[in-house]
């Protein structure tokens, strides 16, 4: 059965709201769900972590040269290079990366051969259309209950209280 959470991050990379204001955010966020099965918890980073929401999360944007990257069309992406031996094109690219992401230091300066032009791009450059982004602050809601929406009435509350803007990311674990 799979596991959904709500997820909520800054649009802006570095920010990170006051611990009052946080604190206020989790008392919304209950408000909101209250069919929850779990706390609201939040964390923060040194550097700008890279968050998506798992099985969800299906495309980005080549920041070189703007093609749509979907996670189930990988496939008809292969290698530019024909003599390409790097042993990340034998992988699944799409694992490659987030394996990339995560074991970095600094997530968000890493280096990304991309499959579509086989460019090295900066991962902060990528574009993200939803289900991921990087931050340095992180709110969810596992198991928010009926639903895992959050309204735009209270994506602009929460907005408020936390004083920036935020990126709405659905997390389903299968």
């Amino acid at each position: 059965m799979a596991k959904f959470t709500t997820v909520l991050i800054p649009a802006d990379h570095y920010f990170i709201p006051s611990q009052e204001a946080i604190m206020a955010a989790k008392l919304l966020m209950e408000k909101y769900f209250p069919d929850r099965g779990d706390d609201v918890k939040s964390c923060t980073w040194e550097k700008p972590f890279f968050i998506e929401g798992r099985d969800a999360f299906e495309e980005m944007i080549c920041p070189a040269c703007g093609e749509t990257v979907n996670r189930f069309e990988l496939e008809s992406f292969e290698s530019a290079s024909e003599e390409e031996n790097d042993d990340d094109w034998d992988e699944e690219w799409w694992y490659v990366f987030l394996e990339k992401l995560s074991e970095s230091d600094n997530p968000i300066a890493t280096q990304i051969l991309m499959p579509c032009c086989n460019q090295a791009v900066v991962a902060e450059n990528i574009r993200f259309p939803y289900d991921a982004g990087f931050a340095r602050f992180k709110l969810w809601l596992p198991d928010p209950g009926d639903s895992m929406n959050v309204t735009n009435e209270q994506l602009a509350n929460l907005e408020t209280t936390l004083g920036c803007k935020l990126i709405h990311i659905s997390e389903v674990n299968s």
